[in-house]
């Protein structure tokens, strides 16, 4: 074929029809050029092959864990977020090169075929639903459907798979997915102190031994206890998850001080190859990680044949508690980690090999030059969701329902009853935030509720929120929630006057200081409290982030503003509802800022409140998240 250009142009050329070139047959081309003279050596041989059709035949589909659902049987199996074995195959179809597949909503996720023309093996984690408002709802199974096509050597997708022939077939992989699996470990480090075992409170009996330098701290505000770890300190047993498939650990802790990377949990499955996961703190950039290896070897150390990591995006604060969470993600074959509730990075696992030789394996906590403390440490053999992930980041600290009574409803193990202060005001409703609520606290501007002692630590990351009705626009502060120190409250959650304009706002004082009175704010900037607020429910929450050095407050479910805050003190008096307690510089300490008006439903948890649980918080009828 010859083609005629203008020096230094291109040239393009139809190959013709008298070529007679077949399907599916591979070729070679080459090019030379031609100046009138001499011609060029030919150029290096370009392949194609001619592929004028896609895929003929959808994918086949099999699953010996997920059994497909069938016109007279459907049997539950496996569970939302487990990882199970899939076998997707070509169908007959010689060039085919990968594999797409997805549940109804989720993202895409591609694999390729062990060689062209052949099938992949696959693991895949039914995901829970994901329109729902209570958390316990993301670990319901029912009904899944898993969409497959196969991709060929050109790019083009097959059909999706189906099931049966005809008028009866139907689109897609039909499963029924158990209940998400309930955690395989979880230790609460609640033991007595010298205790030289750390249990498991799941059925499981993946108890741990302590060895080393750890000892017992006050917790992370759960109501019990947390282990303190010195430069060897450890508690370790059997491996205690399935490195296989998708997993989940979650911890909290809080780091004393940075020294090289200081190991949270390890999980080790010794074989060849050899698996390891790992949370750690990274003490050069002070940031959380979790890093996935595959060693070449069945010895304990391993150099790694593949590693992946994936780390925060921001440094964390020494001396805070941390709710922090790792995992792998077998379907999408990633690494991740949480901080706070909040997942701040991934990273993809390019590939990944489950062992085939050797036994045995090793879970760890502290070890490796943790210097800090650790508590409620737990783990899945599942994924789980970032909104199950956010709302382990907080701890029920005291939840007070108001509905003619004073008592905590949590169920931790110390409770904080609330006792009435000043004048009854004739202290119940008969109505609520919402209806059908049973009843509210009524509150007229001379009485108050408070705990007998602390209920949140205020110098670690805490978020309290109340649902409040005003009976008449402020003229002056007003509190709903605060927790005392000796002279300031720690915290102010309500309306303040925003020069002549009352906003609902959270205030934070600087110091427990009588001379020095200073405060930082998170205020609702574009809504004054008005006359259309009075008699209405408003819901408020306020969240401290002790290691971001932030504070934040959200009205009816919305982020209003963010502060910088970083100033951090610990108020050991009580929780009050309807008053605060406040010091002018140089004068005399008061109970102020009374409110007028009703409350309801008020939560305290240690942890910060991710922006999905301040909604779900606000969404919920009953304060149950």
């Amino acid at each position: 074929m010859t083609k005629s250009a203008t020096s230094g142009a291109s040239a393009t050329v139809a190959i013709p029809q008298s070529f007679g070139l077949v399907e599916n047959q591979a070729y070679t081309m080459s090019a030379r050029t031609y100046d009138g003279l001499d011609d060029s050596p030919l150029s290096v041989a370009c392949p194609f092959t001619i592929d004028s059709t896609g895929p003929q035949s959808p994918p086949t589909v099999t699953s010996a864990d997920y059994p497909e659902c069938t016109a007279t049987a459907c049997e539950s199996a496996g569970g939302v977020g487990k990882s199970g074995l899939f076998t997707l195959g070509a169908h007959g179809v010689a060039d085919i090169m990968q594999y797409r597949y997805w549940f109804d909503g989720g993202p895409k996720v591609t694999t390729a075929a062990v060689a062209k023309g052949g099938g992949a093996t696959v693991r895949i984690d039914p995901p829970p639903l994901e329109e729902t408002l209570h958390l316990e709802d993301l670990t319901r199974g029912g009904p899944r459907t898993l969409h497959v096509v196969s991709v060929d050597q050109a790019g083009r997708e097959s059909g999706e798979y189906t099931s049966g022939a005809g008028d009866d077939s139907v689109g897609g992989y039909k499963i029924l997915a158990g209940s998400a699996p309930t955690a395989e470990a979880w230790w609460k480090l609640d033991e007595p102190a010298g205790s030289a075992v750390a249990t498991d409170s799941t059925s499981h009996a993946h108890d741990l031994t302590t060895a080393g330098t750890v000892s017992n701290v006050e917790g992370s505000g759960d109501g019990g206890s947390a282990y303190s770890f010195g430069l060897s300190g450890t508690a370790q047993g059997p491996l205690a998850v399935d490195l296989r498939g998708s997993r989940t650990t979650v911890a909290t802790v809080r780091l004393s001080a940075a020294t090289g990377e200081s190991t949270i949990v390890r999980h080790t499955k010794y074989g060849d190859p050899f698996l390891q996961d790992e949370l750690y703190f990274d003490g050069a950039t002070k940031k959380v990680c979790y890093r996935v290896q595959v060693g070449a070897a069945t010895t304990a150390n391993p150099p790694p044949r593949g590693e992946w990591e994936a780390c925060a995006a921001a440094p964390s604060t020494l001396g805070t508690w941390l709710r922090v969470a790792g995992g792998f993600d077998a379907m999408r074959r990633e690494a991740f980690v949480s901080v706070d509730g909040t997942r701040t990075a991934s990273s993809v696992v390019a590939a990944y090999t489950a062992p085939t030789t050797g036994t045995g394996g090793l879970t760890a906590l502290g070890d490796k030059e943790l210097v800090g403390a650790a508590d409620d440490v737990r783990v899945w053999n599942r994924q789980l969701r970032q909104n199950e992930i956010g709302a382990l980041a907080v701890a029920d600290a005291g939840r007070w329902d108001l509905d003619s009574s004073v008592e905590d409803a949590t169920e931790n193990q110390v409770k904080h009853p609330l006792d009435d202060s000043g004048p009854s005001d004739e202290r119940w409703n008969d109505f609520g935030h919402v209806e059908g609520d049973l009843g509210s606290a009524y509150f007229g501007g001379t009485s108050s509720l408070s705990t007998s002692g602390r209920v949140l630590r205020t110098d670690q990351s805490f978020s309290v929120s109340a649902w409040v009705s005003l009976h008449k626009v402020p003229t002056n502060n007003m509190t709903v929630l605060a927790q005392d120190g000796t002279v300031q409250s720690a915290f102010y959650l309500g309306v303040r006057q925003w020069g002549t304009t009352p906003r609902w706002a959270f205030s934070m004082q600087n110091a427990d200081s009588a001379s020095t009175v200073a405060f930082t704010h998170a205020i609702s900037t574009t809504d004054a409290v008005t006359d259309d607020d009075v008699g209405g429910w408003v819901h408020l929450v306020g969240v401290y982030d002790a290691s971001a050095q932030t504070q934040t407050l959200y009205v009816n479910g919305v982020h209003a503003q963010t502060t910088a805050r970083t100033a951090r003190w610990q108020a050991d008096g009580p929780l009050a509802i309807g008053r605060a307690l406040y010091t002018p510089a140089n004068g005399t300490t008061a109970q102020v800022d009374k409110i007028e008006g009703s409350v309801d439903a008020v939560r305290a948890y240690a942890g910060v409140l991710t922006p999905d649980m301040v909604e779900r918080l606000y969404e919920t009828q009953d304060g149950q998240l």
